[in-house]
């Protein structure tokens, strides 16, 4: 019996050392081995950039995760529409990376010079699949993301404190980023704006003393 007991013990041990365990990689580390193996860098350079016409661009980089707008006035795309198209010699599609479909877009930089970006109105969630946001000081619309803001401190439309979005004299939030988990208010906060806080996910939520107004709709997902 105890001789059949060592002969087991002996097989399972061979088994397990046998195996070789791996630890799974980040985030961030599948995202570089997924565009090294695409080849993207090695065709098109580390930094990808489009011209638009009439003064408009648009720039990735692979490395950073950047998108960057430039020009002057409204810029005329939506982020989701910057995708990357290579095609064969025959014409046909060889591969199309499509930015923002799989939220491969970590910060998203609009440029002085750009006044608006299109189709925000009625926006409650973030639908840009992007994380951080560094705004310029012509921009008058801004887009809910999921992270953080970063407004050019000579907006005269925006600013930004502990990564949220308030009105320029930071006494209206406007958006508080679904991903933050705690939050400074400002000193002078007055108002909670309609749908800034419906999606926070910080818990607990202290509305600070000094509001005096909440507006529209912002505790159905608390």
């Amino acid at each position: 019996m105890k001789k059949k007991i060592g002969v087991l013990l002996t097989a399972v041990l061979l088994i397990f050392s046998s195996i070789t365990v791996t630890a799974p990689c980040s985030v961030e580390a599948t995202y570089h081995q997924e565009v090294k193996q695409s080849g993207f860098i090695e065709r098109l350079g580390e930094v990808f950039t489009v011209d638009l016409g009439d003064g408009f661009s648009w720039s990735y980089n692979f490395t950073s995760k950047t998108l960057t707008f430039k020009g002057n006035g409204a810029f005329p795309i939506r982020p989701e529409s910057c995708r990357i198209t290579e095609e064969n010699s025959g014409g046909r599609y060889d591969s199309t990376y499509f930015l923002c479909d799989r939220g491969d877009v970590e910060t998203l930089v609009v440029e002085d010079g750009i006044t608006d970006l299109p189709d925000l109105q009625g926006d409650v969630r973030p639908y840009y699949r992007v994380d951080n946001i560094i705004v310029g000081k012509d921009c008058k619309s801004v887009p809910k993301v999921w992270l953080s803001y970063e407004i050019d401190p000579q907006n005269p439309y925006f600013a930004s404190y502990d990564g949220a979005l308030y009105n320029k004299e930071l006494t209206k939030l406007l958006f508080l980023p679904d991903q933050i988990t705690s939050i400074d208010f400002p000193p002078n906060l007055q108002v909670i704006g309609d749908n800034a806080i419906i999606y926070s996910h910080v818990n607990p939520l202290v509305i600070p003393w000094g509001v005096t107004k909440i507006e529209g709709e912002n505790f159905s997902d608390q």
